[in-house]
């Protein structure tokens, strides 16, 4: 869907990541620690974003990530010439999220 010019916010939208909901882990567990820092899910399947699959597709998470990097680096979404952010976007926490994203 992000190669159809999707905003950031569109790509997290469909694809689950950095949203809320408990992903499959039990009341209590989720209260004390939150939701996974990244989250990605099937909506064909799971509309109501029960199951977290983002450990089974890394690559698609990795992508995913990628392009929301270039879209913050780039300004824009769309196409056409760079633009500077109003503000500094700090779209993950790094230290819950690691080196890797």
């Amino acid at each position: 869907m992000e190669a159809r010019g999707y905003g950031p916010a569109r790509v997290l939208e469909t694809h689950g990541m950095e949203r809320g909901g408990a992903s499959g882990r039990k009341e209590a567990e989720t209260a004390s620690a939150g939701p996974p820092p990244i989250q990605r899910f099937n909506l064909r399947e799971d509309i109501g974003e029960r199951w977290n699959v983002a450990a089974k597709y890394p690559e698609i998470v990795e992508r995913l990530t990628r392009l929301l990097r270039d879209y913050v680096a780039n300004g824009r979404s769309t196409p056409g010439p760079r633009r500077k952010n109003d503000r500094v976007v700090d779209i993950f926490n790094a230290s819950t999220v690691g080196a890797a994203f």
